[in-house]
């Protein structure tokens, strides 16, 4: 689960979680974009987690824990969307 350091300008802390019931086909895309910008966008990564995937990470030639590292202390500028894709 990341966590999401407190916004200076809130002065709160957002953590980022969605249940596991709520998958793509019930949770439209645009409604998860429409809340990573109201709670997440702006905010500094504290901490990260990326399980290890050979699946998801071995084709582009890195390690979860890479990804991890490499997101911790960032901020998140912006969250969008491409049909049924977000980031």
């Amino acid at each position: 689960m990341p966590e999401i350091a407190e916004s200076k300008s809130a002065g709160c802390k957002a953590h980022l979680w969605f249940p596991a019931q709520l998958t793509h086909d019930k949770l439209p895309v645009a409604r998860v974009v429409h809340f990573l910008r109201i709670h997440l966008v702006g905010k500094t990564i504290k901490s990260a987690n990326a399980i290890e995937d050979a699946s998801v990470f071995g084709k582009v030639g890195t390690t979860g824990p890479e990804v991890a590292a490499a997101l911790t202390g960032k901020k998140v500028l912006s969250a969008g969307t491409q049909g049924k894709y977000f980031w």
